[in-house]
């Protein structure tokens, strides 16, 4: 076997050498004349001088044929400098099989800590290829079997916070905590240091938060990220404020979320303009948190302008389950905003490139449900929304249920603590035994009431889903500021009345208006007066609206009138009257008098004439009343 790996490093190592650069002749022959047990540690040195990845990438690619010689351990070594360096430059695969060549090599020789290293560092690619625990978690623990037979304290403490990830459900979250508990012990009888116990509260957490229970991951993850600030780790400093985002929104902590975002935002600027690669995705995901945010807190509009630019940035980013993420949560946005069209699109991109991102169950059939909606399958679209609530609640209950074996197992744990110190502690631990015993019993009549409860949970959460999709469906025809018409409902109804209007025989009147020189008075009295000055613009516009009429805010200061059956002198007669009504008229904004005025353009319909081309000609008429002076009307 030994002689098989050994033929296969040589084959790498040549195609290395024929890809790799020339190394400078005296290097090379100081390289030579240096001890073999020096070599590597010439190659780490001379590497760390080196100012980015892609440099130390060549220079290591250059060393092929030098690590050639070494001894299989000091190959092995030099693979893994190799492998961290093709991590750092998003290439995952050349990484994964850089670790995989280095166990090949050292899985024959003594148990080293290089060998647990290296399988714990292929784990890591292997979840950011596939972020299935069935695939990575292989690779941990037989890391975690090597680390129990190594001296290393500091070694078994990672591979056991890394390998409690693998026990995040509610049939094995006890498993996970025990190996927490070990790692935490370990971790203060040696005095390990910060990094590795912030290591044990993010894999803490992570269980919290995986079974439901975000308050107490939100505590560990802020311990977590406490402890990668006090040693400026500014990787998992953001890495940990991505997740304290992520629970603030499960918990609707609008402000702890929005301080937390403030945070992130400050590593982004801080380290946009740095060129190593290990930063590059920081904007991706400021942008991923952003979208999260505002999609949770129904802000649909806001979400979508997030979750774009964090797509139009997913190639800066190795963690394909986020980016496909985004797409779920850009598909949901669009369905809430009750454009099914695009809701369509975005649940097909996720379906389309999501078949190895192992995403979550619940978003995977609230995506299918989209599909189906697409598909005209309305009633299986929404038989399958409440399976997902459904899960949802079994999902919950199935922790409830265990809830008692995991109580049990970390009060032995600390039973045994006890008896291990104090003999006298017996008593105790017997009377403990009864009461945990009584516990159960109240347990389980506890679980009966939140049976019920939940039923009733379900109930109120269908009743509440009934009226805040009526909620969102006005809210996104409204304007937010003015509370007329917004621009995509104005167009929407613009065209049906057109067309209704065509059929009829009859005229249809637009009369588009704006503001005369509003930035003026944004930039002389600040933007909250020139919200007023749109409101009362808007309130006054409504006196001059008949039943059928419609008004709606079009841009910033511009304003569309709609009014079916219509005639020209009829419109301009209106738009007269609009504009001398403005005019005339001193506004009191905050104790400030303010006079302006405004530019008035009318068109009427005509029957080849699409209403798009309508207004189009209200705008052109509007951009002519600008040009004869302001405050006045003109028709096209």
């Amino acid at each position: 076997m030994q002689r098989v790996v050994v033929i296969i490093s040589m084959l790498c190592w040549c195609l290395l050498a024929m890809n790799a650069p020339v190394f400078a002749e005296e290097e090379q022959a100081a390289i030579k004349d240096t001890p073999q047990d020096d070599v590597i540690q010439q190659i780490i040195s001379h590497s760390a001088t080196l100012s980015d990845a892609k440099q130390r990438l060549s220079y290591l690619k250059t060393q092929a044929l030098v690590a050639q010689s070494l001894p299989l351990l000091k190959q092995a070594q030099w693979l893994h400098l190799l492998a961290i360096e093709q991590e750092a430059l998003g290439k995952l695969d050349g990484a994964a099989a850089s670790y995989t060549q280095a166990i090949h090599m050292l899985e024959p020789l003594p148990l080293s800590a290089l060998l647990v290293n290296s399988y714990l560092e292929r784990s890591y690619i292997v979840y950011l290829n596939s972020n299935d625990a069935s695939l990575y978690c292989q690779d941990r623990n037989i890391a975690l079997t090597h680390a129990r037979k190594l001296n290393d304290p500091e070694l078994l403490v990672k591979a056991l916070s890394l390998n409690a990830f693998c026990f995040n459900n509610a049939q094995n979250f006890n498993v996970g905590l025990m190996l927490l508990d070990e790692a935490l012990d370990i971790a203060r009888a040696n005095q390990l240091s910060n990094n590795r116990q912030a290591m044990i509260y993010n894999a803490s957490a992570t269980l919290y938060r995986d079974n439901g229970l975000h308050r107490r991951a939100l505590t560990f993850y802020k311990q977590a990220f406490e402890l990668w600030q006090q040693v400026d780790d500014t990787q998992d400093m953001f890495n940990m404020l991505h997740n304290l985002i992520g629970e603030s929104v499960n918990l609707s902590l609008w402000q702890e979320a929005d301080g937390y975002l403030a945070q992130m935002k400050t590593l982004v600027v801080e380290k946009s303009n740095l060129k190593d690669f290990k930063f590059k995705d920081f904007e991706f995901f400021y942008q991923y948190n952003l979208g999260q945010r505002w999609l949770f807190s129904y802000d649909f509009i806001e979400a979508i302008v997030h979750l774009k630019q964090a797509i139009a940035l997913e190639n800066s980013t190795s963690e394909a389950y986020f980016v496909h993420t985004s797409y779920a949560f850009l598909a949901i946005a669009y369905l809430q905003l009750g454009d099914k069209k695009q809701a369509i699109h975005w649940a097909k991109r996720f379906n389309d490139v999501s078949q190895g991102a192992h995403s979550k169950k619940d978003l995977q059939m609230a995506i299918e449900a989209i599909g189906l909606l697409g598909e005209g399958k309305t009633i299986d679209a929404v038989n399958l929304l409440l399976k997902t609530i459904n899960d949802e609640r079994t999902k919950f209950a199935d922790f409830i249920n265990n809830g008692i074996i995991y109580s049990a197992l970390e009060h032995n744990s600390k039973v045994a603590e006890h008896q291990n110190r104090l003999l006298e502690n017996q008593l105790e631990i017997k009377r403990l035994a009864l009461n945990a015993q009584h516990d159960e019993q109240q347990i389980t009549r506890l679980t009966l009431w939140l049976t019920l409860l939940l039923v009733l949970v379900l109930l109120s959460l269908m009743a509440f889903l009934y009226q805040s999709r009526r909620h969102f469906k006005h809210r996104s025809q409204t304007d937010y500021l003015t509370g007329i018409a917004s621009r995509s409902y104005t167009m929407e109804e613009g065209e049906t009345l057109h067309s209704h209007s065509r059929k009829q025989g009859q005229t249809l009147a637009v009369i588009m208006f704006d503001i005369d020189n509003f930035k003026r008075i944004n930039d002389s009295h600040g933007h909250d007066i020139g919200d007023m000055a749109i409101r009362a613009v808007a309130q006054r516009a409504k006196h001059f609206l008949k039943q059928q009429d419609i008004l709606g805010r079009v841009g910033g200061e511009e304003f569309l009138l709609i009014l079916p059956n219509s005639q020209k002198q009829d419109a301009i007669l209106i738009a007269e009257r609009l504009r001398a009504s403005i005019d005339d008229k001193i506004f009191n904004f905050k104790g400030i008098e303010l006079r302006f005025s405004i530019s008035v353009g009318v068109a009427l319909s005509h029957p080849e004439q699409s209403f798009n081309n309508q207004v189009k000609s209200a705008d052109l008429a509007l951009y002519q009343a600008k040009n004869a002076g302001r405050n006045c009307v003109s028709f096209c």
